[in-house]
């Protein structure tokens, strides 16, 4: 559903205009954000001199694509050996806290809904874990300034991560972390082989995926208009045997460096 001009978003739009940030800049944000191109021309009276649409998809060689009409959605095989899998394991492992869940307004650390630990291996300046992460981004063609830090997770018997979805949705725009706006592709790889359970399930897509070790599975969180698409809710099922590990990674749809301190979200929230 097209967005509607609410009050905030009037306000949003005028204090940044004072501010002098580019009027290309807030009609592409406007834009991201689900709002008509036709109806942004006339409520800032400005039209844009290049498009500044997105690419519906990206394009992976050598990766299976299992897209269908409901979601973008990629497996990539063999995408880390077997060391790498190791040295990035043993360094989850070495910095771990219990994984969060967002919760409509709420952070709950307690939750039965999500049970593994989390590693956040971009604030460990690791090189490692910098040549990774460069990978990663060479690999999906999206420049790093459009991502979040890389993560990793860990899972020992009847951990799991229940039915969820990675987009934040209008419940959760408030969140600081909203500000770079929605997320787009996750890229998640898995460390090693799960001896039982941990499949990665999308019951909406028909998709259940087995931890593999270097296996790597992308999806677009989106639909190619830029709205959430429900159908990439997914869960990671309770490990039977064994242990799981995994990194992941989310692109966004808002250049960290185009907002440079400077663009100021709608609630005030930046």
């Amino acid at each position: 559903m097209t967005q509607i001009f609410s009050p905030d978003w009037t306000a949003w739009i005028k204090t940044n205009t004072d501010a002098g940030v580019k009027q290309d800049v807030i009609f592409k944000i406007l834009l991201e954000h689900g709002f008509d191109h036709a109806d942004i021309q006339q409520k800032i009276g400005f039209t844009p001199n290049v498009p500044l649409g997105k690419p519906l998809q990206i394009h992976l060689s050598n990766a299976a694509n299992l897209s269908t009409d409901l979601a973008e959605f990629y497996v990539l095989d063999d995408f880390l050996n077997h060391e790498e899998c190791q040295e990035l394991f043993k360094i989850t492992q070495s910095s771990m806290v219990p994984s969060q869940v967002n919760d409509q307004n709420s952070v709950d650390l307690s939750s039965s809904f999500r049970t593994s630990m989390t590693s956040h291996l971009s604030t460990l300046d690791n090189n490692f874990v910098k040549s990774i992460n460069s990978r990663i981004c060479n690999t999906i063609g999206i420049n790093d300034s459009y991502s979040e830090g890389i993560q990793g997770q860990y899972y020992t018997v009847g951990q799991e991560f229940k039915p969820h979805h990675d987009y934040f949705g209008d419940k959760l725009y408030h969140l600081p972390t909203k500000t770079q706006g929605e997320r787009t592709y996750t890229f998640m790889v898995y460390l090693n082989d799960v001896e039982e359970g941990g499949e990665t399930e999308f019951s909406l897509l028909n998709i259940k995926i087995k931890p593999q070790l270097g296996r790597a599975i992308i999806w677009n969180n989106l639909h190619s208009n830029g709205n959430p698409n429900i159908n990439t809710m997914h869960q990671s099922h309770p490990v039977i045997k064994g242990t799981k590990c995994i990194i992941t990674k989310w692109f966004r749809s808002i250049d960290r460096q185009t907002i440079n301190g400077r663009m100021l979200d709608c609630h005030n929230q930046l």
